[in-house]
């Protein structure tokens, strides 16, 4: 399972440039230490970004750029003979699967193609229960909250680090990574987290 938003997509940085071209800000990435950030900035900086940018397709296909290698390591992902499914798996709405779908249309066609990969909005239904569903053994996100849960199941879970998760302690079932690439070569290469 992979995350959407924070591991495949470049959410954050996406919106700090549109709202400091909004707003006249100087927000980065660095400054989203926590998962409530913009909703601290005030109304109207929050009702922008989850009213206006978060469900805007457009915007997204437009504006939010792939994180570092993530497209590379979900082709390297997708082609690997041990790979039986890759399952993109988002907390947006039911009906963000469409957005999903359009943006990796626009960044990486090829990928969605050639190989076997699905893409699955959850919106309020716990990311777990996807996974239960698909048996999905390798599970990659940038929220410790959406990570937690999987630790009985037994799948090798990897907290992909990001600003709005560092103060989150460090606990023995998670591997903490940079990037999606970071936890491909871990999980298939044999590299030390």
């Amino acid at each position: 399972m992979i995350d959407f938003d924070g591991v495949l997509a470049d959410l954050d940085s996406a919106f700090c440039r549109s709202v400091n071209d909004k707003f006249d800000e100087n927000f980065t990435v660095d400054d989203i230490t926590d998962w409530q950030f913009w909703r601290k900035q005030g109304k109207d900086i929050a009702d922008y970004v989850w009213g206006e940018l978060f469900p805007d397709a457009d915007w997204l296909r437009e504006h939010v750029e792939p994180c570092e290698d993530a497209i590379t390591a979900l082709s390297d992902l997708a082609s690997d003979p041990q790979t039986q499914e890759v399952v993109i798996v988002t907390a947006r709405a039911r009906d963000h699967d469409f957005r999903v779908t359009e943006w990796l249309y626009a960044h990486a066609p090829a990928l969605l193609r050639t190989f076997n990969i699905t893409i699955q909005a959850v919106g309020k239904e716990p990311k777990i229960e996807t996974c239960k569903r698909y048996d999905l053994t390798h599970i990659v996100d940038d929220g410790p909250h959406n990570l937690s849960p999987f630790n009985p199941l037994r799948s090798t879970l990897y907290l992909v680090n990001r600003p709005h998760n560092a103060a989150y302690p460090n606990r023995p079932y998670l591997n903490r990574v940079d990037s999606l690439q970071d936890a491909v070569n871990h999980a298939y290469g044999g590299v030390t987290v």
